[in-house]
């Protein structure tokens, strides 16, 4: 089936979203038995795409919201402000109960999955921090970190590490620290500075990177990375 002038101008402003809700619906059946009509709808939308760009968005004024919300709800002003306290107390909510679950996954996976490196059965009431790192092969390694400077950490396999695997301390602001070479089978068992551990806090994160043999030569990152992950208290 040939389409007609008449037919790509229909595309046109169907793409431009100039017909009324009733000619649109019309359109839109077409579209379903006509993969060429498609074609045109989609070669204009390619074409109008770059005028898009070139605008700058207006905020719409209060009315028209009013007026919209109106239209779909039947409100009042009186009601709109009800519903908008209303949905700002579910969103505001919501958010902290994902930041508690999000907490208490990250707990889970190191007190089920690995209940020696969340410090189970160790000295009573310890604080550690703990962090879920994200490998590039897409697999997960805990490490735990006491307040009085030992740290446990997962192998980080050859496979992986390509060279030697060194593990860092990236605070929010200043430079990463050292905390040493990750052994490539077996947990590592580190001794950290005092200095290093006052620099924790909940911005902290672990960073693991491939260094040269015996790890980076100039005191910093030097290599790719090979993983990450936040630190959390527990």
């Amino acid at each position: 089936m040939s389409i007609s002038d008449s037919d790509r101008v229909d595309a046109g402003e169907y793409a431009l979203g100039l017909e009324d809700a009733a000619d649109r619906r019309r359109f839109e059946v077409a579209l379903i038995d006509d993969p060429e009509l498609a074609g045109v709808v989609w070669h204009w939308e390619e074409t109008f795409r770059p005028l898009a760009g070139a605008l700058r968005p207006r905020k719409a004024p209060a009315r028209v919201w009013r007026a919209i919300t109106a239209r779909l709800f039947g409100a009042d002003d009186a009601a709109l402000r009800k519903m908008r306290r209303a949905a700002v107390f579910w969103r505001d909510t919501a958010i902290a109960v994902m930041a508690l679950f999000g907490v208490a996954a990250a707990c889970l996976v190191a007190v089920v999955v690995r209940p020696d490196l969340a410090g189970i059965g160790g000295p009573a009431g310890a604080e550690d921090w703990i962090a879920t790192i994200v490998r590039l092969d897409g697999t997960i390694a805990l490490a735990r970190l006491s307040d009085d400077g030992r740290l446990v950490a997962e192998p980080v396999p050859p496979e992986i590490a390509q060279r030697a695997a060194e593990l860092w301390l990236v605070p929010a602001s200043g430079s990463p620290v050292s905390l040493g070479l990750l052994a490539p089978d077996g947990r590592s068992q580190i001794s950290v500075p005092a200095d290093a551990v006052r620099l924790i806090d909940s911005s902290t994160e672990f960073v693991v990177t491939s260094e040269p043999e015996g790890g980076s030569p100039s005191g910093q990152p030097t290599g790719a990375r090979l993983g990450s992950g936040a630190l959390t208290r527990i």
